[in-house]
């Protein structure tokens, strides 16, 4: 068993609490679910119908202790998961930073891609994929740029309860309706060699990238500074609500994919606005053609608060790397870890839309191409989150217990093993 937190916060709490100290978790389910949920997730079950369920969950439980530490370990060291790397080593630091410059840049244009093709839905033919595209990292940048995190904080709470009742209700629905596929179907296996690149995307992404990690724990930093009294339990229930949304929500896609389209005979078009129609029709289908626009909306929030959130996720974690760098190797946190932020994002934003043209109306690709270079990058990051909380700046009793231990390295160890099978793949296979 996971050893128990003290806190000396831990009176009982009530509901308005717990809805005040709810928001890194909130906002690390707002980014993860996107294109791993909205896309991968569905073609997990339309492709394959129920048989990818339970790598999802496997994967889910094994990259818990990852993201768990992002929470963990600011509130027992008082700093970030950043300032936990640099005491590791210098060189850590900065393989996390370049590894992280180049998974953000196609993070960011994959979702703000995806957000577009919905904007699509709203504004017809008139614009290309690009240009809606262009729209959506403009009005990110605005948000956050003039709202800041507390807006963000605030909002993203909504947008993620709105989706969560819409699918959750499609998918009750859809069971009473029974499954598309006829009774003689037989459907493909995913376990073979073939299937490798489409694993290892869903895998990269689910329940997100566990460079996420950093995010909660420099968004756990701003919460601090907002609510004082935030404790180390109050922490940990934000970061799992947020964790358990993500995961049923997967769940739920595979579930839509796997009753509506699993065996229909529907592909899936490559083409960021087609795609966006698809996704539509299966809610559309399931719940009635009255619901169209209305889930049409809620998919637009939802991606339009993953773009926010990745763009202040990773500029925000790459400003806390530039400001390390400045200091002494191994320093605690300065204070103005948000220093470079807002320079960043419009970097960011100028990259990915850089990629956006270049990749143009190929949703699917451009996404696979984010979801796989995360689960490469995720080696780094598991090890680098499993060997902060060995840190001496960790007291004894925030330490991961002997289960999240023997997780963690089960984690890594499956991480690993199947990164070599996806290099045996693309080398040999693909």
């Amino acid at each position: 068993m996971a050893k128990i937190i003290s806190d000396t916060n831990s009176n009982t709490r009530s509901i308005s609490h717990y809805m005040q100290i709810l928001g890194p978790g909130i906002l690390g389910a707002a980014a993860a679910i996107g294109g791993s949920h909205l896309v991968a997730s569905t073609q997990a079950g339309a492709n394959f119908g129920w048989q990818l369920v339970g790598l999802i969950l496997l994967v889910n439980v094994l990259k818990y202790p990852f993201f768990q530490i992002g929470a963990r370990y600011t509130m027992a060291a008082n700093e970030t998961l950043i300032q936990g790397y640099d005491r590791i080593g210098r060189g850590f630091l900065y393989l996390f930073t370049v590894l992280n410059m180049v998974v953000s840049v196609i993070s960011v244009a994959g979702v703000a891609m995806l957000c577009g093709s919905i904007l699509g839905l709203f504004i017809g033919d008139d614009l290309s994929i690009t240009q809606l595209s262009m729209i959506v990292l403009a009005a990110s940048l605005i948000f956050l740029l003039t709202g800041h995190y507390k807006t963000l904080d605030r909002v993203t709470k909504w947008i993620i309860v709105g989706l969560a009742v819409a699918t959750i209700s499609a998918v009750i629905i859809a069971f009473n309706k029974g499954e598309a596929a006829p009774p003689d179907f037989i459907s493909p296996s995913p376990w073979n060699l073939a299937s490798v690149g489409f694993l290892v995307a869903l895998m990269g992404w689910m329940p997100g990238p566990i460079e996420l990690s950093t995010w909660n724990s420099v968004w756990l930093r701003q919460k601090k500074k907002l609510n004082s009294s935030l404790g180390v339990k109050d922490a940990l229930v934000d970061f799992n609500v947020g964790y358990a949304t993500s995961t049923i929500l997967a769940l739920c896609f595979v579930a839509l994919g796997a009753l509506v389209l699993h065996g229909s005979g529907t592909s899936f078009s490559t083409s960021g606005i087609g795609f966006a129609n698809q996704l539509v029709d299966v809610y559309a289908t399931v719940i009635g053609e009255w619901s169209r626009w209305l889930i049409a909306l809620i998919a637009f929030l939802c991606m339009f608060s993953t773009t926010v959130t990745v763009l202040d996720g990773y500029s925000r974690s790459l400003s806390e790397c530039f400001v390390q760098f400045s200091q002494a190797q191994g320093s605690g946190p300065t204070g103005n870890g948000s220093k470079y932020t807002y320079a960043l994002m419009i970097v960011m934003g100028i990259a990915g839309a850089i990629i956006i043209m270049f990749f143009k109306g190929a949703l699917l690709a451009m996404l696979e191409l984010a979801m796989i270079s995360a689960f490469i990058g995720a080696m780094v990051f598991a090890w680098l989150n499993y060997r902060v909380m060995k840190l001496p700046q960790v007291p004894e009793q925030y330490r991961l217990g002997r289960a999240l231990n023997i997780l963690s390295l089960a984690g890594i160890l499956f991480i690993v093993c199947f990164n070599l099978l996806f290099v045996y793949w693309y080398l040999f296979v693909n």
